[in-house]
């Protein structure tokens, strides 16, 4: 049994003497600019022959190739994401959808007020009095509706007392209420 732990603390020392010596080389990325991004991430993230089991040294060891490795000038910007370039592609492409989006609300509601008149504070006044003409002019077509209405039920009335009409008195009662309203509506409703 001694032996067997015996090789296998030989074999754990021969393999994190080789890691030791394979740190200086590996995991460096040299300021190149013919260098691709593709190749940069296979040499950071090659696989070495280690021991399950991780240490702290080991830990701090990988840390400190990530953290000493050099990125390109045009990375320094995002040195934490200079690696992973999709995200940043991924935010770039949002935000252009987002810019094409606003700038096509900007267009729709630049169509939709072109004829449109903004109010002028100078004539507000004078838009004041149109109100108030147009209301008078509402006010007096509802009275009227009202008074003509009132003349037919009274025409109705002094027609035919049973409220049967023949043909020809419902006939004079429409042209009678027809006329006695164009004749309200020139004149101007008399109040009672």
């Amino acid at each position: 049994m001694e032996n067997k732990r015996r090789k296998i603390e030989e074999e754990s020392i021969n393999t994190a003497e080789t890691d030791t010596s394979d740190d200086d080389s590996e995991g460096v990325v040299v300021d190149d600019e013919s260098s691709s991004d593709d190749s940069e991430i296979y040499r950071l993230g090659q696989k070495r022959s280690r021991s399950k089991k991780t240490t702290a040294e080991d830990f701090a060891g990988a840390m400190n190739r990530i953290l000493s490795s050099r990125t390109k000038a045009a990375d320094q910007h995002a040195p934490i994401l200079s690696r992973s370039k999709g995200i940043e592609r991924q935010i770039n492409q949002e935000k252009s959808e987002q810019r094409a989006r606003k700038a096509a609300a900007m267009e729709k509601k630049k169509q939709a007020s072109k004829d449109r008149v903004k109010t002028q504070f100078t004539t507000f006044e004078h838009e004041k009095r149109l109100s108030r003409i147009a209301t008078k002019g509402v006010v007096q077509l509802f009275n009227a509706i009202k008074m003509a209405q009132k003349t037919a039920e009274e025409a109705v009335e002094a027609a035919g007392g049973d409220g049967k009409l023949t043909i020809r008195q419902a006939k004079d009662v429409a042209s009678m209420s027809k006329k006695t309203f164009l004749d309200i509506l020139k004149s101007g409703v008399n109040k009672d």
